[in-house]
């Protein structure tokens, strides 16, 4: 029996992305998008926690899903930040990373 494997992280952001360009979703904001990337390092982070994160990380997860959802890209992100931050984490979006200097 073969083993079927699912994109995790930022191959199933990369994913999320490219179908939503291919099936023409223009209506697609910036906070939608960042809003598919936080839910992305969320997940991540939940499914690798050790030990498993509190049950006020996980609902404040699912509230960040349902704010999104709705088109609330707003709230819903500084509900994924939340939840980062409650596990320890940082959230990162490419802006952030671009804009990062490094020093030697």
């Amino acid at each position: 029996m073969s083993k079927t494997t699912h994109p995790t992280g930022p191959a199933l952001c990369i994913a999320t992305l490219l179908l939503l360009l291919a099936t023409g979703a223009n209506a697609t904001t910036l906070g939608q998008t960042r809003c598919v990337m936080l839910d992305s390092q969320v997940s991540s982070a939940m499914r690798n926690a050790r030990p498993s994160p509190s049950r006020s990380v996980s609902a404040m997860a699912q509230k960040a899903r349902s704010l999104c959802g709705k088109g609330k890209s707003s709230q819903g992100l500084r509900a994924y930040a939340k939840a980062l931050k409650a596990m320890g984490l940082q959230p990162v979006l490419p802006e952030e990373t671009q804009n990062q200097t490094h020093k030697g």
